[in-house]
C-alpha cells in the first residue's frame, strides 16, 4: 500500500465534516520567520485509510488559538504540553478523535476544497462509537 503524506493541510483529501478516530503518525518542530515555531502533525486514519496534515503555528512563540490547540491535543492524548515541545516523538502511535472541517479557498486564490483539524478529542471508549453530525446514529439506525 502506498503511503501518501500530504505535505500541509492544503493537500488534504476532503472528508466529510465529522468526528474521526486518528493515529498519530509523526509530529516534528520546524522554526520559521526566526523565532516562530510550527507543529507539523500526521494523522492516519483507519477508517479512511488516508494521511492527513495539520498544523499549529506559534508566532514568535505566542499564538491564543494555537495553545488552545496545543492544550486539547495534549488533553487528548494524555501528555503535557512541555512533554510534547520537548519531545514530539513522544506522540507517536497515539490515539485520538478529531473533528474534521472542510476548508475553502479564499476568494481569489487557488486551491481545492480539503479537510483540516477544527478540534483534538479524546479518543473512543471501547464499546462507544464516534458521534458525527449525522442525525443517524448507530444506535437508532433500522
Amino acid at each position: 500500500m502506498l503511503k501518501i503524506i500530504p505535505p500541509g493541510a492544503w493537500a488534504n483529501a476532503l472528508l466529510e465534516d465529522a468526528t474521526h478516530e486518528a493515529i498519530i503518525e509523526e509530529i516534528t518542530q520546524r522554526t520559521y520567520d526566526q523565532n516562530s515555531i510550527m507543529l507539523s502533525i500526521v494523522l492516519f486514519l483507519p477508517k479512511e485509510k488516508v494521511h492527513l496534515t495539520t498544523a499549529l503555528y506559534f508566532p514568535n512563540g505566542a499564538s491564543l488559538r494555537s495553545q488552545q490547540r496545543l492544550w486539547y491535543l495534549c488533553n487528548a492524548i494524555g501528555l503535557q504540553q512541555t512533554q510534547l515541545v520537548e519531545d514530539p516523538s513522544i506522540a507517536k502511535g497515539r490515539r485520538l478523535c478529531v473533528e474534521l472541517r472542510a476548508v475553502q479557498p479564499s476568494a481569489g486564490r487557488s486551491g481545492s476544497p480539503h479537510s483540516d483539524v477544527r478540534q483534538f478529542l479524546p479518543p473512543a471508549r471501547e464499546n462507544e462509537s464516534i458521534k458525527t453530525d449525522s442525525p443517524i446514529s448507530e444506535t437508532n439506525a433500522v
